[in-house]
């Protein structure tokens, strides 16, 4: 196994739960065949959306795998931290 991808019933919307792949197949593709492989099924089995949360500031580089594959943000959550030392 290289990668993976969990992705769960919200009704109308499929959401991808995780995805990932081992640092060592990453750059040739088996994110985007994961994604392609989930918008399919997703399809075919007649849901509206596919939805997902992704660290935009990640290393990973997912941010710019999910734009390329037609995902669009919508929302935009911030995460708030109070430093105590």
């Amino acid at each position: 196994m290289v990668g993976y991808a969990l992705a769960n019933d919200y009704g109308t919307e499929l959401y991808i739960e995780y995805l990932g792949s081992l640092r060592a197949v990453r750059g040739r593709g088996v994110g985007g065949q994961l994604v392609d492989r989930v918008i399919t099924n997703a399809a075919r089995a007649g849901y509206a959306t596919v939805g997902l949360d992704v660290d935009t500031h990640s290393s990973t580089g997912a941010g710019r795998l999910y734009v390329a594959h037609g995902f669009e943000g919508y929302c935009a959550e911030v995460t708030l931290e109070k430093r105590l030392r």
